[in-house]
């Protein structure tokens, strides 16, 4: 099938895009992050105005070089970020290590003060357990009765 495209004149076809791009909507909060799909359409857009021999805007802040000079502050930046991602989930397994050392220490400890003052001692209380004589002791049931 045969697409054929009208700028709007009568009985002249346009021409057919080069590439076909899709437009993306434009995010309406800059607080939120910019999906894959905006940031390859950004990419190819510096390649293509680098492509452009005579492109020469008006703001020389939009200037190839300038877009260029973009794109490597935003690979930088990503970059870092995933670097502090990495350091962050390296700290997160550095602390779980010393949280888990700290309860076995914490249990060794209990251990020993119970084997070193007994299970009824006022020690064995300040360490955050109970007394022996304060436990609650099982209760029987009576055995039920058949009539």
């Amino acid at each position: 099938m045969l697409a054929v495209y009208f700028n709007g004149r009568r009985n002249c076809p346009a021409r057919k895009p080069f590439i076909e791009t899709k437009e993306l909507p434009m995010p309406a909060n800059r607080n939120h992050r910019l999906s894959p799909e905006h940031i390859q359409s950004n990419r190819n857009a510096v390649i293509g105005v680098q492509s452009l021999p005579d492109y020469k805007p008006n703001n020389l802040a939009y200037t190839a070089a300038c877009l260029v000079e973009l794109a490597h502050a935003m690979e930088a930046a990503r970059q870092a970020e995933m670097r502090a991602v990495q350091q962050l989930a390296i700290a997160r397994d550095v602390a779980a290590a010393a949280e888990w050392a700290l309860y076995d220490g914490v249990l060794g400890a209990r251990s020993q003060v119970i084997a070193q003052y007994g299970p009824d001692s006022h020690a064995v209380q300040v360490i955050g357990l109970k007394r022996k004589s304060e436990r609650k002791r099982p209760v029987r049931k009576p055995a039920a009765t058949a009539t």
